[in-house]
């Protein structure tokens, strides 16, 4: 990143110039820009929203930034922040907050009320939480009740104590 990160993630700049430069970020680079990009997270457009969180927990891993991802969840009017914001959690799930993050993603998935694509993200996530490989078919509109394998999330409910 050869200029100032404040300038480059200035929220005063065109969404589509945000968004490009929050995607072409690299993982080293993010640190360095981190506090820029959490001024994109109340961004008016969606959609920067959505990449400064993604560039912040999927691209960057930093778990320090992960309460933005737990908040943008349950409180994000948009459905695509609400999405990124599952993966962002699985991003940088630990050890530590492995119990919190599966009882997030599975109260995301049981609530009737979410859109199919916040549901999809957040059974993504513990997919990739948990190193599953089966993912379902991304060609159909995704339905929890027949796409989310229910007896594993009961074993990790079990296990995790949920």
């Amino acid at each position: 990143m050869k200029q100032d990160p404040e300038h480059i993630f200035d929220p005063a700049r065109p969404a589509p110039v945000l968004i490009r430069s929050l995607c072409a970020l690299k993982h080293d680079e993010v640190p360095h820009a981190a506090a820029a990009i959490t001024g994109l997270l109340g961004h008016a457009a969606p959609e920067v929203r959505a990449e400064a969180l993604s560039a912040l927990l999927v691209t960057g891993r930093i778990a320090t930034h992960r309460h933005y991802a737990v908040r943008s969840l349950s409180r994000d009017a948009d459905e695509g922040v609400r999405a990124k914001a599952a993966y962002g959690i699985a991003a940088t799930t630990s050890e530590a907050s492995r119990r919190e993050d599966l009882a997030l993603l599975v109260r995301v998935l049981r609530n009737a009320h979410e859109s199919t694509e916040v549901q999809r993200a957040a059974y993504e996530g513990l997919l990739l939480m948990f190193h599953r490989p089966e993912f379902p078919d991304s060609l159909e509109e995704f339905d929890a009740r027949r796409d989310v394998d229910w007896n594993w999330i009961g074993e990790l409910e079990l296990l995790y104590g949920g």
